[in-house]
């Protein structure tokens, strides 16, 4: 099985992205800055998360503080859970950034 095909599988793509989160990191800083995570999501989260141009422009524009580990992992989950018309998005469910 080539590792493109793995990559297709969730869990290894899980993997992958908490471990790009982990090579983001400035000097074993625990959270990343936004401007490398918007970088870091635009490039493994293309062609997975249809809302990511309006998500890296969202974030760009209102986040304040540095992306932490537990903010990181949420937007993989909203990523997965959010429709392009935001169908299905609960404004009670998780919180995004803080």
């Amino acid at each position: 099985m080539s590792r493109l095909n793995l990559m297709a599988d969730f869990s290894e793509f899980s993997r992958f992205y908490e471990f790009v989160f982990f090579i983001c990191r400035e000097n074993g800083q625990k959270n990343i800055t936004v401007s490398r995570a918007v970088m870091a999501w635009r490039l493994v989260l293309a062609g997975r998360f249809r809302l990511l141009n309006q998500w890296c422009n969202f974030i760009e524009k209102n986040q304040r503080h540095n992306i932490s580990e537990d903010t990181w992992r949420q937007a993989l989950a909203f990523s997965r859970c959010v429709h392009e018309n935001l169908e299905r998005y609960d404004p009670e469910g998780i919180t995004l950034y803080y």
